[in-house]
């Protein structure tokens, strides 16, 4: 952490701090958020961020031909129906 605060003065901002966690992570580092805190927090957005990718897919897969995945001969005869 010290390396990276040495080498950009502006860490909060750079690119790397997008990722899941990375915020609180840096939260931790400074003193701002215990760990409890920090732990607790990244979960939330983790959960967040997985709800907005749910519904973003399930927008996009409206028309799609969703085919069993434990059955292999269901899914052929599924998608042998829609040719």
């Amino acid at each position: 952490i010290e390396t990276l605060f040495e080498k950009d003065l502006n860490l909060a901002k750079a690119p790397r701090m997008q990722a899941l966690g990375a915020r609180e992570l840096l939260a931790f580092c400074l003193g701002t958020l215990s760990w409890d805190e920090a732990i607790t927090k990244a979960q939330v957005r983790t959960r967040q961020y997985i709800k907005r990718q749910n519904t973003w897919f399930r927008h996009q897969l409206i028309n799609a031909i969703l085919l069993p995945q434990d059955h292999p001969d269901a899914a052929a005869k599924a998608l042998l129906a829609c040719l």
